[in-house]
């Protein structure tokens, strides 16, 4: 088991959050969040990456409980955690912030990285803070991967981005996971993210109401008024 989530929740406010969540992501595969606002997709990933505590349940990373462990440790270990809003560091060049994320095992080797992402490779000796949008969320993923991560969070992988730039890094996700890693992202257009999803979970109001393969939840009772168009 590459990721297992057992009776997560999360109390916000004096109410919950995120409710007595389960999931698992078996191996290397592309598992989608979707949700409306406010269903507590942002809140769960936060928790999974350690930015947030549970007020029960656990999380266990490659058979181990890393529940207690800090953000730190847990990107040591394999969770690495791509935020909303990227937070880059603007005053570092590119070539710097994906070398921030080989902090963990010690190497400034990115070559796997730009092989990757080669349109990166003009742009690493500019400031981060100069990028596009678009150019900034490629070179928040192009960190997180430096990480070598066994489990990748992505939180709303296409905020804020064109058509074709959300293409770009949707056409990114499946070459990922090919490399062994697995992705668990969270994605306002529910229909873009059934197309490229392996596995879907979907959360309303802190809860996962539907889970299951793209094509099974398109026919689930619970998932039926779901947007579909983002």
């Amino acid at each position: 088991m590459r990721l297992q989530v057992d009776n997560l929740t999360v109390m916000r406010r004096q109410a919950a959050a995120i409710d007595s969540v389960d999931m698992q992501i078996d191996g290397a595969e592309l598992v989608a969040l979707v949700g409306p606002n406010g269903a507590g997709k942002t809140t769960l990933l936060r928790t999974l990456a350690g930015l947030m505590a549970p007020h029960q349940g656990s999380i266990t990373l490659l058979g181990t409980e890393i529940t207690g462990l800090t953000p730190e440790a847990r990107v040591k270990r394999g969770l690495v955690h791509v935020p909303e809003g990227r937070r880059l560091f603007g005053a570092l060049t590119v070539a710097e912030n994906l070398e921030l994320g080989c902090w963990c095992h010690g190497e400034r080797d990115l070559g796997h990285v730009l092989d990757l992402l080669p349109e990166l490779v003009p742009l690493l000796e500019r400031p981060a803070g100069s990028l596009s949008t678009a150019e900034a969320q490629l070179c928040a993923v192009a960190r997180a991967i430096a990480a070598n991560p066994v489990v990748l969070l992505i939180d709303e992988i296409s905020l804020g981005l064109s058509p074709a730039a959300a293409s770009r890094l949707f056409s990114l996700l499946p070459e990922l996971v090919s490399t062994g890693m697995a992705i668990l992202f969270v994605e306002q257009d529910v229909g873009r993210a059934l197309s490229v999803a392996d596995r879907v979970y979907a959360l309303d109001r802190g809860r996962i109401v539907a889970a299951g393969a793209p094509g099974e939840l398109l026919v689930h009772h619970a998932f039926r008024g779901f947007e579909l168009g983002g």
